[in-house]
């Protein structure tokens, strides 16, 4: 599905270039599903393996909605608390707080229960 430069799994603003249909309204904003929701779906174990951080724009894009690439403490928090059966890569950082040499500004260590 076509989004808007630097959106992670989440429909197009309706901003667009000349030649480019304007998205219908009902599809702004609005997550889009991720292939990892669709292999959930359909009972199959998921994963990622990246060689540089999970939260980075293409892994990201598998297993999170936001509407900014940037929000990367937001993505590892999406990714930890949807049940990724397995995730290889960097980026851990964004799962600890800064008081512990992370990345978190919220104080809360991510993780799964």
């Amino acid at each position: 599905m076509r989004t808007s430069d630097k959106f992670i799994s989440v429909g197009p603003h309706p901003e667009t270039i000349s030649g480019v249909t304007v998205p219908p309204e009902d599809l702004r904003y609005r997550p889009v599903a991720t292939v990892l929701e669709g292999a959930r779906l359909l009972k199959k174990s998921t994963g990622i393996v990246a060689t540089s951080r999970v939260t980075h724009a293409t892994p990201a894009a598998f297993m999170a909605h936001v509407p900014s690439r940037v929000q990367e403490d937001d993505i590892m928090e999406q990714a930890v608390h949807q049940g990724i059966d397995v995730v290889f890569g960097g980026g851990r950082r964004h799962l600890i707080p800064k008081e512990l040499k992370g990345r978190r500004v919220d104080g809360t260590t991510c993780t799964r229960r």
